[in-house]
C-alpha cells in the first residue's frame, strides 16, 4: 500500500497531506521547467564546473530543490535516496550495460573520430560529469516524485504501477523532442521512442529495486555512451544510428515491462513501500 505521508494537525504539512498528488506533480513540473530552459542559472555567470559552470548548477540547485521540498512536505515519503536496494537495481539493470557497449560499439564501427584520441579523456570527464548531473536530476524528479505520485493517482494497484510508468515515460520521451526541432520528423520520432523506452526500462528498475542511485548510475551510464557519438563522425549515418538506438532502447523497453508484470510486483519484497499495492 502506498504509504500515506505524515498527517500534522495543522500548518504546511497538513495541506501537503491533503494533497498528495498535485502538489507534488507541481513541485516536479516547476523542476522541469527550471531544468528545461535553464533559467535563471544559464544568465548568472558561477564558478567551478568549467565554462557552462551556470548551467551544472542548475541542475544541482534543481536537484537540491526537489529533495528538500519533499522531505519538508511529505517526511515520510520515500525517494529511493538510500544505501538498501543498490545491489539489485544494478543487477536488475544489467542490460543497461551490454546496450551501453553495443551502442559505443556500432558508434565506432560506422564512424570515424574527428578529434585526436589524445583529447578523448578531458571530453570523457566532461561528459561523465554533465551526464551525472542530467541523470541525477532527471531521476529525482520523474522516478523519485512523478511516479510515486501518479501511482497513486491511479489508486495504487499492480496496474497503477504499469499506468504510471507508461505515462512517466512518455512525459520523459516528449522532453527529448525539443532537442531534435530542425532535424528531419523521423529523427525526432525515433528519439521520442527511444527515449520512451528507456524511461519504461528505468522506471520498471527503480519500481523493483526502490533504488534512486542505482537507477542514476544506469542512466548515466547510458547517457555518457550517446554523448561519446558527437567525438566522432556520425553525421553521415544519422538514421543507421538512430534505428540501432531505437532497436536497443526498444528492447529495453520490454525488458522493463516485464520486469513490472503483475506476478514479479506481487512476489517482490524490495518495492518501495510508495509502489506497494493496496
Amino acid at each position: 500500500m502506498v504509504a500515506d505521508p505524515e498527517v500534522p494537525r495543522s500548518g504546511v504539512r497538513s495541506f501537503a497531506a491533503a494533497h498528495p498528488v498535485a502538489l507534488p506533480l507541481l513541485i516536479a513540473i516547476v523542476a522541469a521547467t527550471i531544468y528545461v530552459t535553464a533559467l535563471p542559472f544559464a544568465l548568472i555567470p558561477l564558478p567551478l564546473l568549467g565554462a557552462n559552470s551556470s548551467i551544472l548548477w542548475g541542475m544541482l540547485i534543481v536537484t537540491a530543490f526537489c529533495v528538500l521540498a519533499m522531505r519538508l512536505l511529505y517526511p515520510t515519503w520515500t525517494m529511493g535516496l538510500r544505501a538498501q536496494g543498490f545491489g539489485r537495481g544494478l543487477l536488475l539493470g544489467w542490460p543497461a550495460f551490454v546496450s551501453a557497449a553495443i551502442l559505443l560499439t556500432a558508434d565506432l564501427v560506422v564512424s570515424t573520430p574527428l578529434h585526436p584520441l589524445d583529447a578523448f579523456a578531458a571530453f570523457f570527464v566532461w561528459v561523465v560529469l554533465y551526464n551525472t548531473l542530467v541523470a541525477l536530476v532527471e531521476e529525482t524528479f520523474l522516478r523519485g516524485i512523478v511516479l510515486p505520485a501518479l501511482t497513486r493517482a491511479f489508486s495504487n494497484s499492480h496496474r497503477s504501477i504499469l499506468w504510471a510508468v507508461l505515462v512517466s515515460s512518455v512525459v520523459f520521451g516528449l522532453g527529448h523532442a525539443p532537442g531534435m526541432i530542425g532535424q528531419p520528423w523521423t529523427l525526432l520520432v525515433a528519439k521520442v521512442v527511444w527515449a520512451t523506452a528507456l524511461g519504461i526500462f528505468l522506471a520498471a528498475v527503480f519500481v523493483r529495486s526502490g533504488n534512486l542511485w542505482s537507477v542514476v548510475l544506469l542512466h548515466m551510464t547510458l547517457n555518457v555512451t550517446a554523448s561519446t557519438a558527437p567525438y566522432v563522425s556520425y553525421i553521415a549515418v544519422p538514421f543507421q544510428t538512430a534505428a540501432v538506438t531505437v532497436a536497443v532502447c526498444t528492447a529495453l523497453g520490454v525488458y522493463g515491462l516485464w520486469l513490472i508484470r503483475p506476478s514479479a510486483l506481487a512476489a517482490s519484497t524490495e518495492t518501495l513501500p510508495v509502489f506497494r499495492p493496496a
